[in-house]
């Protein structure tokens, strides 16, 4: 079925008059009407019209006039790989409703909710738009406006509404959407597959990728959150990491800006997943390597702050390795207490069950005294005598 056009057609076709330059592609192309009109104008250079429908790609190509357009196949960017001053797409973003028929909801349903379908397109978009290109996309009340902006955030994208129009039962938007700040100083580093991983307290987690030859890098950024009080708080995990790093703690630094930083992917689970089914020896060996990078913070009078919970602050790594992450409340001190402050982890009542069927037994009380000591002192002797209990 060939979605023919309609409101929203003619809505989003008054932006593509006014807007569209340069490399062109249009998704979900369906008639062709939208292609067509930007293939006229003297900016665009080029256009690429896909559509997941081969009846529908078979009837532009019969019926198309123009020579500047391309027509594909393409599920979303499956069949694309250039990038593009302007991308269009007047999505399927109804909500699923069980009295259309299959025919008819290919081209009307976003899926269950609407948003799907715009969800899936908007994550894979930045690899297809060019530095300072632009998207124009349509959806409806329907589809969920709060939604689909916080699906932009998430994936480094500014948006401004330039069209609306009331129909009977919804509202049409037309969006022009760009990269943000973040996202141009990312695009210009050959960053690619940005995906928003979670959000912090303080700061947005990403991935990424990066070529390096004929390999793709696996790396992080972590963005400072804007809508929050406290402020410089990637700037100062910056300064920290490269402090700590030279000592072989911490995600490795790659690059670092105003308010971001881009550093290693650390691959692994989070220290009670890896606990759950290591072994003894497996367990011992990870509980000791924490401690030992525990005892350098505090040779270095740094406190990392939340070891006494660290369950998001650990990753054990497919080399069985503890790497700590999350340094943005680090900070120099006088009274260090990292080493203690892990005592308390080990010794607490969601660790002692876990340690105890592999044959770990810790003297909580012991260990106490113990802390207590190298607390005072931070001495090698000391620090010995707590990991000697373990």
């Amino acid at each position: 079925m060939i979605y023919e056009p309609s409101d929203d057609t003619y809505l989003l076709l008054e932006q593509v008059k006014r807007r569209a330059c340069g490399a062109v592609l249009e998704i979900g192309t369906g008639s062709g009407i939208l292609s067509e009109a930007a293939a006229q104008k003297e900016e665009v250079r080029a256009v690429i019209a896909a559509d997941i429908d081969k009846n529908s790609i078979s009837n532009c190509k019969r019926r198309s006039v123009s020579k500047k357009i391309q027509w594909k196949v393409s599920d979303l960017f499956s069949a694309v790989t250039e990038r593009f001053d302007t991308i269009i797409f007047n999505p399927p973003y109804l909500p699923y409703d069980r009295r259309e028929d299959e025919e008819t909801r290919r081209v009307t349903t976003g899926g269950v909710h609407g948003h799907e379908l715009i969800e899936r397109f908007l994550n894979e978009v930045n690899n297809h738009l060019r530095r300072d290109g632009i998207i124009l996309l349509l959806f409806s009340s329907l589809t969920g406006k709060e939604k689909v902006n916080e699906i932009l955030h998430n994936n480094l994208l500014d948006y401004e509404e330039i069209a609306s129009k009331k129909i009977p039962f919804e509202t049409l938007y037309v969006y022009e959407i760009s990269k943000n700040n973040f996202g141009r100083i990312l695009d210009e580093k050959g960053l690619t597959n940005i995906q928003r991983l979670t959000k912090g307290h303080r700061g947005l987690i990403f991935t990424a990728d990066k070529k390096k030859g004929k390999a793709a890098r696996h790396l992080a950024i972590k963005i400072q959150r804007l809508d929050i009080a406290a402020k410089g708080t990637v700037n100062n995990e910056v300064k920290i990491l490269e402090k700590l790093n030279k000592k072989g703690i911490g995600p490795s630094l790659i690059d670092h800006g105003e308010n971001f930083f881009i550093y290693e992917f650390i691959p692994g689970k989070f220290v009670l997943d890896y606990l759950l089914s290591a072994s003894k020896a497996e367990t011992r060996q990870v509980l000791l390597d924490v401690f030992s990078q525990m005892h350098t913070l505090d040779s270095m009078y740094l406190n990392k702050e939340e070891m006494h919970h660290p369950v998001k602050h650990i990753i054990v790594t497919p080399e069985k390795k503890a790497a700590l992450v999350d340094f943005e409340r680090c900070k120099p001190t006088h009274k260090p207490h990292n080493v203690t402050q892990f005592c308390q982890f080990v010794t607490s009542a969601i660790v002692t069950p876990l340690l105890r069927k592999k044959g770990i037994l810790i003297d909580k009380n012991a260990i106490i005294r113990l802390a207590a000591k190298y607390k005072r002192s931070l001495s090698k002797e000391d620090f010995q005598a707590i990991t000697a209990l373990v």
